[in-house]
């Protein structure tokens, strides 16, 4: 989300920069669909439970990415 265009960007408005913005945003969607993921592997039966268990895995694989950027960025 560039805003920079605009107003100053948000971290003039904020006092959060587009980077962490950014980053708070993806995480906060990536938290959601893998509770949903985990709602979903549940449910299902043990053939397709495989596909669900790769998939939350991946995310959670993302969301550790996304909160070590979001460190960085917020230091």
């Amino acid at each position: 989300m560039d805003t920079s265009n605009t107003q100053g960007g948000q971290g003039s408005r904020t006092g959060v920069s587009d980077e962490s913005y950014d980053l708070m945003t993806t995480l906060s969607n990536k938290l959601q669909e893998l509770w949903r993921v985990e709602k979903f592997a549940q449910d299902q039966k043990r053939g397709s439970r495989q596909v669900w268990e790769s998939i939350r895995q991946h995310d959670q694989e993302d969301v550790q990415a996304l909160l070590q950027q979001l460190k960085k960025s917020l230091q």
